[in-house]
């Protein structure tokens, strides 16, 4: 075995295809493996064995984590590859590898080559009008006294008091946000002057921590989701409820995070809300579904903790193994009765457990009114297509799925039209997407690709990606073609 420190890419490649021949089962045709690596992190995005019925069988066999693989990628590769490569019984392999390319999230049956990064599709969001009402509807005074008063009533709960940091004074309330270039509504300012946020139990606000004020103003702290072509920039933003209160978005710079439950779900204040929202409105940021509405301001959320607790609209929780271990309580949702009698048993008080409150105030769980961008991104699949019927209509990304021949002449009908994936169709008039100018992205196949080149005229595009089932040649000759870098390396495990 070629040691480690001497590695070259060759060797590696001759090494997992050693590796796939040995590991194949009886009667296969060929092996295959795309897997991209690089310092940071590596991945198997498909590996399989075809067999000469057609049908395929998994590969049980450790790419990413052989040694080589990472001695390769973490000592001697320059930066991240993408790697395509098929072995045959006969003992000959062929692997396609290029820096440049990329297998995106989205879509890890595409190859991807980004020309243009920067350039992509506008957001819904950018296009909405702003507040039809631009005031805040949060009332600072409210917003104290509901505090104090949710405070009083989770305390009487669990028979302590939460575990919060020392307010701010006027002063530094003044100051923080000057000094960070950032304004927030006056009934979340005026909390701090309670409290400078909470400690990580995360009992206010939906089970979300609370930041202090100079985390919350501090943008630099926080993570967010951009547009990237690796991504789907065509990502489906669900409608608010009301619908139009929060702008289709990924991301807005007007989404002020004051609270997290650290699983990648925040509280934000919007102060960039959409035209039937207002400034200061409190929404939910998942990274799964955007950003949904929650309330018209903190001061309406303050309410319905209260109104909650109130109603007994709650669970007790808890992470005491004392508790848990007890065989008739459910330590995601204690029972008061068997709470009290176990308290009565060993002489405790709440104050003595490690208890919490998990209070159901509605915060949104998935998106929330789908359907507004419904023909934002359409997938048309069948054997035939009347694509008149999408004639003049807002379609931005367009995919067909079509044994029948389809005729793209009606492609230019189509305004806003930006993205489009043909390759799982069969279609007619390809020299149409020449003239399609608007069109940012473009999928597909090889052979389609052949077809376009053939054009007199040779549309340019921000990306584009190669389907279907290509040969790592096809893939090396591709990739070349849009002068990027890729390497094309044929071998024998029988020399």
């Amino acid at each position: 075995m070629t040691r480690r420190r001497d590695i070259t890419h060759a060797q590696l490649l001759e090494h997992l295809a050693r590796k796939v021949a040995e590991a194949a089962p009886e009667g296969w045709r060929r092996g295959r493996v795309r897997a991209s690596g690089s310092g940071t992190g590596s991945a198997v995005h498909a590996a399989w064995y075809d067999r000469p019925n057609g049908s395929t069988t998994g590969m049980d066999v450790d790419i990413v984590g052989d040694p080589n693989w990472t001695f390769y990628f973490g000592e001697v590769a320059p930066g991240r590859l993408d790697l395509d490569l098929v072995v045959e019984p006969s003992g000959r392999f062929e692997a396609f590898t290029s820096p440049a390319a990329e297998r995106p999230v989205s879509g890890p049956d595409r190859l991807l080559l980004v020309l243009e990064p920067g350039n992509l599709p506008a957001e819904p969001g950018d296009e909405q009008e702003g507040p039809a009402d631009p005031t805040f509807a949060g009332d600072p005074d409210e917003a104290v006294r509901l505090f104090r008063e949710y405070l009083r009533l989770r305390a009487g709960i669990l028979g302590r008091e939460h575990d919060l940091h020392p307010p701010l004074d006027a002063a530094v309330r003044a100051r923080l946000p000057r000094e960070n270039g950032a304004a927030l509504p006056s009934d979340l300012m005026a909390l701090y002057g309670e409290a400078d946020g909470e400690s990580d139990e995360g009992m206010l606000l939906g089970n979300q921590t609370w930041f202090a004020l100079e985390h919350t103003l501090d943008r630099s702290r926080v993570w967010s989701p951009t547009l990237t072509w690796t991504g789907d920039p065509w990502w489906r933003v669900a409608d608010s409820v009301p619908r139009g209160a929060v702008r289709q978005s990924v991301h807005r710079d007007g989404w002020v995070r004051f609270a997290t439950n650290t699983g990648g779900d925040f509280l934000a204040v919007d102060l960039d809300p959409g035209p039937s929202g207002r400034p200061g409105q409190v929404v939910h940021i998942s990274k799964g579904y955007g950003a949904v509405y929650v309330a018209d301001s903190v001061t309406t959320l303050l309410r319905r903790h209260v109104e909650a607790l109130e109603r007994g609209d709650y669970t007790l929780r808890t992470h005491d193994p004392d508790l848990e271990a007890l065989e008739d309580l459910d330590p995601e949702d204690i029972d008061l009765d068997v709470l009290n009698r176990y308290l009565d048993e060993e002489d405790l008080e709440r104050e003595d457990l490690d208890l919490y409150l998990h209070i159901d105030i509605g915060l949104p769980r998935e998106g929330g009114a789908p359907g507004r961008d419904a023909m934002r991104h359409v997938t048309l699949t069948g054997d035939a297509h009347d694509l008149a019927a999408l004639c003049d209509t807002s379609v931005e990304a367009l995919r067909l799925v079509s044994d029948h021949p389809v005729d793209l002449d009606v492609l230019r009908t189509l305004p806003r039209l930006r993205g489009l994936d043909l390759s799982r169709a069969d279609v007619r008039g390809i020299e149409t997407l020449a003239e399609l100018n608007g069109v940012l992205y473009l999928c597909l196949r090889y052979e389609q690709w052949q077809d376009l080149w053939q054009g007199a005229k040779e549309p340019s595009f921000a990306a584009i990606a190669l389907g279907g089932d290509p040969s790592p040649h096809e893939a090396h000759a591709w990739v070349l073609r849009f002068g990027a870098a890729a390497e094309h390396h044929v071998g024998d495990l029988n020399p």
